[in-house]
């Protein structure tokens, strides 16, 4: 019954605060939570505040270039409950509300970015890939940016040393160049089915990979890339992103494209793209479809997909994993009030809650 909940989604694990009432029939007040927690010293106060709408907001955490929820095409941050998983396969819900369900399978979950500043402690939880491992969106019409279509990719990565699979050079991160659905008609059952054919056409709207261990000089680089099946524009980054957890992002505005790590802007070229760059190939994660040659050995966290280039100002918050001022969750939102149940609920990944 909250008037203009923000809040959704809650995590599996969270910090309940039950405060007794209903005795005579009262409720928690709107705008009545406000909660000030100098355990880490004056210097350094949690601030929490109850916006009236039953969403806890921290004040803490700055919000003039976070994104707009109504520019966010997917999200896949792998928070929470996975944690406890032992399945290696199923689904993961997609946070954006836009049903972008993803399946997985072969990859296992492990606590996720390390905070700076204050306090050096994981926060949320990500996605392990062991050179086997794919999650796949199904569904190939969704994220498949045209020629002229601005995007922006977000995720964490951290990479090992050595790469499982090198029968290439190159190892996918995301890929829309993998395998695609075919539908048939079952003739004993009479039924539309779908069944798992190669991709055959050579365009696709992004790529992220990384150079592996034989790729001499660039390896650990990652490279960004689209392809219009004749001219491809290509950005390789300048260093060696292994043994260490990093953010990427590759965005496209207009004819640019860039390629940031860490929130800093590593490399630009402009897009060559003329025909088409969207396809039916499935977009996979750690992987290039079911292909497991070119498979990922690594981790991936807090994977974003928004409709539109970012300025660097909103690559730097995406950037930010602060202890106290982290804004790389892109919500100053961490949990919610149910005023008629007298309960406070702070569900927010950041170990700056527990």
């Amino acid at each position: 019954t909250n008037r203009n909940l923000i809040t959704k989604h809650l995590y599996a694990t969270a910090s309940v605060i039950k405060i007794p009432n209903g005795l005579f029939g009262e409720k928690l007040a709107y705008e009545s939570v406000d909660i000030t927690d100098y355990s880490l010293g004056q210097s350094y106060p949690i601030t929490i505040y109850d916006d009236g709408n039953g969403n806890l907001i921290d004040t803490s955490i700055p919000t003039d270039s976070m994104i707009p929820f109504d520019n966010l095409d997917a999200y896949w941050g792998f928070n929470d409950k996975f944690l406890t998983s032992k399945k290696h396969s199923g689904k993961v819900r997609d946070f954006s509300r836009r049903k972008n369900t993803i399946k997985y399978g072969n990859v296992s979950f492990d606590n996720g970015i390390t905070t700076t500043g204050l306090k050096s402690v994981t926060s949320g939880t990500k996605a392990k890939f062991d050179g086997t491992g794919y999650m796949i969106l199904e569904d190939s019409t969704k994220l498949n940016y045209k020629t002229n279509d601005d995007f922006a990719i977000s995720l964490w990565i951290d990479l090992p040393t050595n790469q499982t699979n090198v029968s290439g050079k190159l190892n996918h991160i995301i890929s829309k160049q993998g395998d695609q659905f075919q539908k048939y008609v079952n003739d004993k059952t009479k039924k539309v089915e779908e069944y798992v054919v190669p991709y055959t056409d050579v365009v696709y709207p992004f790529a992220i990979k990384t150079y592996n261990q034989t790729g001499l000089a660039d390896k650990g680089k990652i490279v960004v890339e689209r392809f219009d099946g004749i001219k491809k524009s290509i950005i390789q980054s300048t260093t060696d992103l292994r043994n260490a957890e990093h953010h990427i992002l590759f965005n496209k505005t207009g004819s640019t494209l860039e390629l940031y790590i860490d929130g800093v802007l590593n490399g630009t070229t402009t897009d060559k793209s003329v025909g088409k760059t969207h396809n039916d190939a499935l977009l996979t994660l750690g992987a290039k479809g079911w292909d497991n040659g070119t498979g990922l050995s690594g981790s991936l966290d807090e994977v974003r997909f928004f409709n539109r280039g970012l300025t660097s100002d909103e690559v730097s918050s995406l950037s930010n994993n602060d202890y106290l001022t982290g804004s790389a969750y892109n919500t100053p939102y961490v949990g919610n009030v149910f005023y008629s149940q007298g309960q406070i609920v702070v569900t927010n990944p950041r170990p700056k809650y527990n």
